[in-house]
C-alpha cells in the first residue's frame, strides 16, 4: 500500500471512529443523581422535588381538533418539545433542535403556511423509568424514526427506524 492510500485509510478510520463514538463521548452537562429519582408523568423528580420536566409546544390533539385529524400519526402530537432543568433554570430544545423561541413569542407556528401536514411533528414522548432518557418518534416519508434524548448529555440519537407508520407501541 502506498503512502497516500495509507494516509487516506487513517483519515477515514479516524472519521468513522469519531462519528461512531460521538454520542457516548459527549460530556455530561446535567447529571442525573444516582438515587432518589422518580418519574411522575412528564416530570423527573429528585427527592420529591422537580429536577427536569418536559414542555410541549403547538400541540395538536385529535379530541380537541377533529377537523385536523388527517395530520395525525398519533392521538396527540407536537411541533416542539423541550426539557426544562429546574436546578439550572434552563430550557433545552429536544425537537426541533433549533427551537421555536420566535414562534412561541409570536404565539403562532409560522410553518403552518407550508405544505408540512405530515412532517415536523413529534409524538409518543416518554421518559424512561430511571429519568435518564426521553424517547420520542418523528414521522418521515415511509417510516417512523425513533430517537433517544440523553437527559444528562443534552443530545439525541436515532435508535431505530420502523418501516410502517405505527401508533406508538414500538418503543
Amino acid at each position: 500500500m502506498d503512502r497516500r492510500a495509507y494516509s487516506a485509510l487513517i483519515v477515514i478510520l479516524a472519521f468513522l471512529f469519531t462519528g461512531c463514538t460521538s454520542f457516548t463521548s459527549l460530556p455530561v452537562h446535567y447529571p442525573v443523581p444516582a438515587s432518589g429519582i422518580t418519574v411522575n408523568g412528564d416530570t423527573i423528580m429528585h427527592n420529591e422535588k422537580p429536577f427536569a420536566e418536559l414542555r410541549y409546544y403547538f400541540t395538536l390533539d385529535e379530541r380537541k381538533s377533529p377537523e385536523e385529524a388527517y395530520r395525525l400519526r398519533a392521538p396527540v402530537q407536537h411541533r416542539g418539545i423541550a426539557l426544562y432543568y429546574h436546578v439550572q433554570k434552563k430550557l433545552v430544545w429536544i425537537f426541533p433542535e433549533r427551537g421555536l423561541d420566535e414562534d412561541i413569542e409570536n404565539g403562532q407556528y409560522k410553518a403552518l403556511d407550508r405544505d408540512d401536514h405530515y412532517f415536523g411533528w413529534v409524538y409518543d414522548v416518554t421518559i424512561s423509568g430511571d429519568g435518564k432518557n426521553v424517547h420520542y418518534k418523528i414521522p418521515e416519508m415511509f417510516h417512523v424514526s425513533l430517537f433517544r434524548y440523553s437527559v444528562e448529555k443534552g443530545a439525541s440519537i436515532r435508535v431505530d427506524r420502523k418501516s410502517s407508520l405505527g401508533s406508538g407501541s414500538e418503543l
